[in-house]
């Protein structure tokens, strides 16, 4: 049943189109933005003072860096199921670009009322956030279509006999990764 549902699901996250798989991405990201932000502060403040200006600065300027240099550099233009050693170094070379900014400002220049660590400790929430993300994703559409060609490549099979031995036979053959039982013939 979650294989139905799942291949289901898998199938209409393909055939969205390139512009809202983008549109969908970018979004992920500004929430992994908020998340991070949301996270290190909860870690570094009294949770009572997140919700004031101290939280909004940081998510703004961290989404205002990391949407731009993602976008620039090509990280949205990406195709998940063939991730390789380059998309990885691209995704690097722009959290690093991405740190660097975020270290400068908040760490080096510095925000009046806004803890210095946040310059250090936001960009490898939001790292991570980014890359489980990604590779989550990854492994998700790997096993789709390994699955997909897992089943192109079974032997098809029609068992005679629909008794209780065929029924059996029936569910051994559900979990073979060599045969694929079709359905059953009896007189």
């Amino acid at each position: 049943m979650w294989n139905i549902y799942n291949r289901k699901i898998t199938i209409k996250a393909l055939n969205l189109s390139r512009f809202t798989k983008r549109f969908l991405a970018i979004f992920l990201d500004i929430i992994f933005c908020i998340l991070s932000n949301l996270v290190v502060l909860h870690i570094i403040l009294d949770p009572i003072e997140i919700l004031n200006w101290q939280f909004v600065v940081p998510t703004l300027i961290s989404i205002c860096i990391a949407i731009p240099i993602f976008l620039y550099v090509g990280i949205y233009r990406v195709i998940y199921r063939y991730v390789n050693d380059d998309t990885l170094k691209v995704l690097t070379k722009s959290i690093i670009i991405y740190t660097l900014l975020f270290f400068l400002i908040f760490v080096v220049f510095g925000v009046q009322g806004i803890p210095g660590s946040i310059g250090l400790m936001q960009p490898m929430m939001f790292f991570i956030l980014i890359s489980v993300s990604r590779w989550l994703v990854t492994i998700w559409l790997s096993n789709y279509f390994s699955l997909s060609t897992k089943e192109k490549e079974k032997k098809e099979v029609i068992i005679y006999g629909a008794g209780q031995s065929g029924r059996q036979l029936a569910s051994n053959l559900v979990h073979s990764d060599e045969f694929k039982f079709i359905f059953f013939v009896d007189d």
